[in-house]
C-alpha cells in the first residue's frame, strides 16, 4: 500500500477519505493519478455510537482518539502529511432523501423555510442538503425539493474532529448517490428512468434511481463475499425490489422502462448476463468498468467489479460544490484557498517583476549605447568646431558682441520702416517750387505724430539784417491728434533755404506758406507745421535797420515739420 505524498503544500494534489460502511479509504491524487487505497476499520467506533457513547465516540477528542485506535492510526496518518486538501466521500446507509414542496421564495425566507424541514424530517443532525428540482406546473407553482441528511451525526464529529486537531483542510462531505449523477453522461444514459447499479467491496449494492437526469433515490443493500453465492439472480432480485418500490411511490415514470445500468467487469459480467433479461418493465445495460474508467480520466487498465474509484476520480478531477460539511469545518480549507492565491499571486509577481527588470535592462543597455554614441558624436562635431573656428580671420570684435549685432540687426530688419514714402510726397510738392533748396532733412517713425524726432536741431532764425529783428517759430505748438486710421507715422524736419534771395522777405514768406499748402494737398499727409520762416512777423519780435549805408541782404531759411499717416496692410 503506498503512503501519502511528504510534499508541504502542493496546489495539485489532493486526496479522498472514503467513509463506506465499517471502514474508511484514503486515495492520494499525484498528478492526476490515484495511488492505491490505505484502509482503517472502524467498526468499534460505529458500534459504540450505536451503543449510544457519544463520548467516546467523538464528543471529546482525547477519548476518541486514544479508545479507537483506527482514529488514531487514521489522526497519525493525517499528520504526516497536513496540508493536502481533502475530500471525504459518504458511502453509507445512514442517509436519507425527502422529496418535498416550499414555496417559491428567495433568500432569508427560503433558508428559514428549508432549515425547519430539516429539523422536522432530520431531527438532531448537522449534515443536510437540499437540491432544487424545478417547480410544479399547477397552483401557485412551488419549487420542488429533494431534502438529503446524514443521520448519523455523531460518526461523522468524531471523523471531523481528527481533521480538526490534525488541521487538514477540508473541502467538503459528498455524498457517493449525488455525485452518481455526473457517471450518467459517461455512460449515455439518457433514459427517463435510469436506475445506476454499483457494487463497492465495504457497502455492498448501491442502486441509485434518476428521473429525467434529476436524482431521486438510493438504496444500499448487503451482498455475499464475491464467489461465495451467484451475483445474477441476487442482482435482479434487489433490482425488482426498488422497481416495485418507486412504482408504488410514484417516481418513476409509467410510460417509459426502467433503464438499468450495472458496472460491472471480469468475470461477473458474463454470470450477470444470463440473469440480465429485457421485459417490458426493465432495460438492462451491462457496462464494463474499465471502459468507464477511461472516460473517466483514470490512467491504466481497471479491472473488478468495484466502483469506488471511479467514484474517487470523478470527485476529486471535477471538485463539486460541498454537500454536508458545515462551514466551521472547512474553515482550514479557506486558509488554503487563501495561501494557494497568496503563493499564485506572489509567483505572478515574481514573474512580472522578472519580466519588468529584463525589459528595463534591455532599455538601459540601450539607452547606454545610444549615449556612447551622442558622445562620440559631439566630440566628433566639437572637434570640427574647432578646426573650423580656427581657420576664421581673428577680428577686434568678439563672438559675444558679433551676435549681439546680429540680433539687433535681425530685429531691425523685422521692423523696419522706409523714408521713400515721405520722401516721395515732399519730392512731389517740390516740383513747383524750384527756389526751395533743400539743406536738411531730419526723419523718425513712431506711432505717436507728436513724437520728437531724436537729434534733430532745434529750428532757429536764420540770421537777420542789421535793420531786421530776429525771427522765430511761434513759442508754443498746438497738440496734434493722434488719429485711429494710422498705425504709425512718418515724422520729417525739413530745413532749406531759398536760393538767389535778393531781400524780398514778402516773396520769399509767400513761397513758404505755399510750399506749406502743397504739402497739406498731398495724400495721407496727417499734419504740416511750419517751424521757422525767413522772416520773423510775431509781436514779439523787434526791427533794425541803418540808414547811414547800404544794406545786405541776409539767407532767407526755413523749417517744415511733416507728418505722413501709414494705413494698416
Amino acid at each position: 500500500m503506498t503512503s501519502s505524498p511528504k510534499s508541504r503544500f502542493d496546489l495539485f494534489n489532493r486526496r479522498a477519505l472514503v467513509v463506506s460502511g465499517d471502514r474508511a479509504s484514503i486515495y492520494d491524487w499525484q498528478g492526476g493519478a490515484l495511488s492505491d487505497a490505505r484502509h482503517f476499520d472502524l467498526s468499534a467506533l460505529k458500534q459504540r455510537i450505536l451503543e449510544g457513547g457519544r463520548a467516546a465516540a467523538g464528543g471529546e477528542a482525547e477519548m476518541a482518539a486514544g479508545v479507537d485506535p483506527a482514529l488514531a492510526q487514521l489522526e497519525q496518518y493525517l499528520r504526516a502529511d497536513p496540508d493536502v486538501p481533502l475530500y471525504l466521500l459518504a458511502d453509507v446507509v445512514e442517509e436519507e432523501f425527502r422529496q418535498d414542496t416550499i414555496p417559491h421564495v428567495f433568500g432569508s425566507d427560503r433558508k428559514a423555510l428549508i432549515e425547519r424541514r430539516v429539523a422536522k424530517l432530520f431531527r438532531g443532525t448537522r449534515y443536510h442538503h437540499c437540491l432544487t428540482q424545478g417547480r410544479e406546473t399547477e397552483g401557485r407553482r412551488d419549487d420542488n425539493i429533494l431534502l438529503c441528511a446524514l443521520t448519523q451525526q455523531d460518526f461523522f464529529d468524531a471523523l471531523l474532529q481528527v481533521l480538526e486537531r490534525c488541521k487538514v483542510p477540508l473541502a467538503g462531505v459528498y455524498s457517493l448517490p449525488m455525485l452518481s449523477r455526473l457517471l450518467l453522461s459517461r455512460l449515455g444514459a439518457r433514459d427517463p428512468n435510469v436506475l445506476l447499479v454499483s457494487l463497492h467491496s465495504a457497502s455492498g449494492l448501491r442502486q441509485t434511481f434518476f428521473r429525467d437526469q434529476q436524482f431521486k433515490f438510493s438504496r444500499q443493500a448487503k451482498l455475499p463475499r464475491l464467489g461465495t453465492a451467484p451475483y445474477g439472480p441476487y442482482v435482479t432480485g434487489e433490482v425488482e425490489k426498488i422497481r416495485r418500490y418507486l412504482n408504488s411511490m410514484r417516481m418513476s415514470s409509467r410510460d417509459a422502462p426502467l433503464s438499468v445500468y450495472i458496472l460491472t467487469g471480469g468475470a461477473l459480467t458474463a454470470e450477470l448476463e444470463p440473469a440480465c433479461v429485457d421485459t417490458d418493465q426493465v432495460r438492462y445495460q451491462l457496462i464494463d468498468i474499465g471502459t468507464v474508467a477511461h472516460k473517466t480520466g483514470i490512467a491504466g487498465h481497471v479491472e473488478g467489479p468495484y466502483s469506488y474509484l471511479l467514484f474517487v476520480q470523478l470527485l476529486l478531477s471535477q471538485r463539486p460544490a460541498n454537500h454536508y460539511a458545515p462551514r466551521p469545518a472547512m474553515h482550514y480549507f479557506g486558509l488554503y484557498r487563501m495561501r494557494g492565491a497568496l503563493q499564485v499571486a506572489s509567483l505572478l509577481l515574481l514573474l512580472g517583476g522578472t519580466f519588468w527588470s529584463g525589459f528595463e535592462l534591455f532599455d538601459g543597455v540601450t539607452l547606454h549605447q545610444e549615449a556612447e554614441d551622442l558622445s562620440h558624436k559631439a566630440d566628433y562635431y566639437e572637434a570640427r568646431y574647432q578646426q573650423a573656428r580656427e581657420r576664421i580671420p581673428r577680428t577686434s570684435v568678439d563672438a559675444y558682441g558679433m551676435r549681439t549685432a546680429v540680433d539687433i540687426a535681425g530685429t531691425l530688419m523685422r521692423y523696419k520702416a522706409s523714408p521713400v514714402p515721405l520722401l516721395s510726397t515732399v519730392g512731389h510738392a517740390l516740383e513747383s517750387f524750384p527756389e526751395l533748396q533743400v539743406d536738411k532733412i531730419d526723419w523718425a517713425a513712431n506711432v505717436d505724430p507728436q513724437a520728437v524726432i531724436s537729434g534733430a536741431a532745434q529750428a532757429q532764425n536764420p540770421a537777420a539784417p542789421a535793420a531786421a529783428p530776429a525771427r522765430s517759430a511761434p513759442a508754443v505748438v498746438a497738440p496734434i491728434a493722434a488719429s485711429a486710421t494710422y498705425p504709425y507715422y512718418h515724422i520729417a524736419e525739413i530745413s532749406g533755404h531759398i536760393s538767389h534771395f535778393d531781400g524780398d522777405y514778402q516773396h520769399a514768406l509767400e513761397r513758404v506758406n505755399a510750399f506749406s499748402g502743397a504739402l497739406k494737398s498731398q495724400p495721407s499727409i496727417y499734419e504740416v507745421k511750419v517751424l521757422a520762416l525767413p522772416l520773423d512777423v510775431s509781436s514779439s519780435a523787434s526791427l533794425q535797420g541803418s540808414a547811414s549805408g547800404e544794406v545786405r541782404p541776409q539767407e532767407a531759411r526755413f523749417s517744415v515739420r511733416v507728418v505722413l499717416g501709414v494705413k494698416a496692410s
